[in-house]
């Protein structure tokens, strides 16, 4: 994750690589399931999706800032079963 300035906010940017992506997920299942929770999502406990973009290595989706990290890494962490 980084963090960059989008317009008057800061913006954490996910960048995914497209090469292990497909190795773990051939059809992007996961990836494209995100993308449409987060772009749909209208809650103030779910960071809203500002825009997604790609390169030919990478994907990238430009979502909300929350200081702490990831919701998923934090539940891998501790041992929750996901």
């Amino acid at each position: 994750m980084r963090h960059v300035k989008y317009s008057d906010r800061v913006v954490a940017l996910k960048k995914i690589r497209k090469e292990k992506a497909h190795k773990y997920d051939p059809e992007l299942k996961n990836i494209k399931i995100e993308r449409a929770v987060m772009a749909r999502a209208n809650h103030p406990y779910i960071m809203e999706l500002f825009f997604t973009f790609q390169s030919e290595t990478h994907y990238f989706m430009g979502m909300e800032f929350c200081n702490g990290g990831e919701l998923f890494t934090l539940l891998t962490n501790r041992n929750y079963k996901i």
